[in-house]
């Protein structure tokens, strides 16, 4: 049976900017694309500036005028957000004989094949502390989930409420999904964890339909007339 581990970097641009910069202190911090509708637009804050009104999709003005002079501005590469992830796929390739890249954009998490593996480790839970553990030793934090396949395992690894947990244990932040199990257990996340674009996610919540299980009850048949 396959199993699918989702290793998810949580904010991922700013961990990386600011684990090149260890000496950075933790003032606000904003990523921005240069060229955007109106001017540069934030795509990525740190906690500090979110505090303080920052959002992915602001303007940068917007931000400056939030954050004030204190904020560092820097552009997004994300190029280097996607070698360093490539990095960390080669790291993670002693846990498991098959990782990859998650191939959308921008990718914040790694993939890794791990049925069979999870003996070496005393269990899959125990796999997915290695895995937390093996990061936090080069400074990142991640929330891991294990599931029968790779958009259930994405799904709580991003959604589950335990992955918002980033400042509890690395135990508060593992989701393991039991074998054959995870069709009823992912009706409880919203809608947004099937990566539906943000317009289709509109329109579910237009018709109060939030989490996966309501999705699941509609007529299957009238779902692409009515959202494509």
């Amino acid at each position: 049976m396959k199993r699918v581990m989702c290793v998810w970097l949580p904010n991922w641009p700013v961990q990386r900017w600011r684990r090149a910069r260890p000496s950075v202190d933790g003032r606000p911090l904003v990523l921005f694309v240069p060229a955007g509708r109106g001017g540069p637009r934030v795509t990525a804050c740190s906690r500090a500036a979110r505090k303080r009104g920052a959002a992915p999709g602001m303007l940068l003005a917007e931000a400056r005028a939030l954050c004030g002079p204190s904020m560092y501005c820097e552009p997004h590469d994300s190029p280097a957000d996607r070698e360093a992830l490539r990095g960390l796929a080669r790291t993670c390739e002693l846990l498991a004989p098959w990782v990859a890249i998650d191939p959308e954009e921008p990718p914040d998490c790694l993939l890794l094949e791990v049925a069979g593996c999870g003996h070496l480790f005393g269990g899959e839970r125990g796999l997915a502390l290695e895995a937390i553990a093996t990061l936090r030793r080069r400074g990142y934090l991640a929330a891991v989930a294990i599931a029968d396949t790779i958009g259930a395992a994405w799904a709580f690894a991003h959604h589950h409420p335990a992955s918002r947990l980033v400042a509890q244990r690395d135990d508060a932040r593992i989701v393991v999904v039991a074998p054959n199990r995870h069709v009823e257990a992912i009706r409880s996340l919203p809608v947004q964890s099937l990566r539906l674009s943000p317009s289709v996610v509109s329109l579910l919540h237009g018709f109060d339909v939030r989490r996966v299980g309501q999705l699941m009850e509609l007529s299957r048949p009238d779902l692409p007339s009515r959202f494509g």
